[in-house]
């Protein structure tokens, strides 16, 4: 995207996503809320509108009232279950969680980093070793695919545990992208990967 039509966007991009978030929060009790940002598009424009994204993210996730759970899905794409930009390893979204968590005037609940099917080395976790969340935040790994099952899982579990101690587990990218009739198939995995 060219700089010039960027910033004669934003403004109304912004504006937009801060009236719906207002909506939504008038109309859900904060008990009930979480509020997740997601940065699919904003990846495949790193690293030239990387300022531009931080700001960005900042405010809208400060926008979030403090008693509303926020969490960040720092993701690479999902069109036709291919990446925008295919991750060499998690120093993208590791330097973006540690501005965000570094930046951000509320809460931090949680991020969700997604992990490619074929990764299962620990060079691609390796830098989750410099996250700096803090305490109370929840980290939660994109690994679970349906296409290998918990076998898949497993293999990334034990190369993410190079790096972290401990993460939750979610799909790469959420359930949005799929067929209604395989969503039952894929909790029952989730579960199973849970107690791994």
């Amino acid at each position: 995207m060219d700089t010039r039509d960027r910033a004669a966007v934003e403004p109304a991009y912004e504006t937009a996503l801060l009236r719906e978030l207002e909506l939504i929060t008038d109309a859900i009790p904060a008990d009930d809320l979480s509020i997740r940002w997601d940065t699919a598009v904003e990846f495949g424009m790193i690293p030239d509108l990387c300022g531009w994204f931080l700001d960005l993210l900042t405010r809208v996730g400060d926008a979030v009232p403090s008693d509303v759970e926020l969490g960040y899905h720092l993701c690479h794409g999902d069109s036709g279950h291919e990446h925008f930009v295919e991750p060499k390893d998690t120093s993208h979204p590791v330097a973006v969680a540690n501005a965000l968590a570094a930046r951000l005037s509320r809460p931090l609940g949680w991020l969700h980093l997604p992990v490619p099917p074929g990764r299962t080395d620990v060079e691609y976790f390796e830098p989750l070793r410099t996250l700096a969340l803090p305490p109370a935040t929840e980290l939660y790994l994109g690994l679970i695919h349906s296409t290998d099952g918990a076998a898949g899982a497993t293999g990334r579990i034990t190369a993410a545990l190079s790096a972290v101690d401990s993460s939750g587990v979610a799909t790469e990218c959420g359930f949005g992208h799929r067929a209604p009739a395989t969503v039952p198939a894929l909790l029952a995995l989730h579960a199973v990967v849970a107690d791994l």
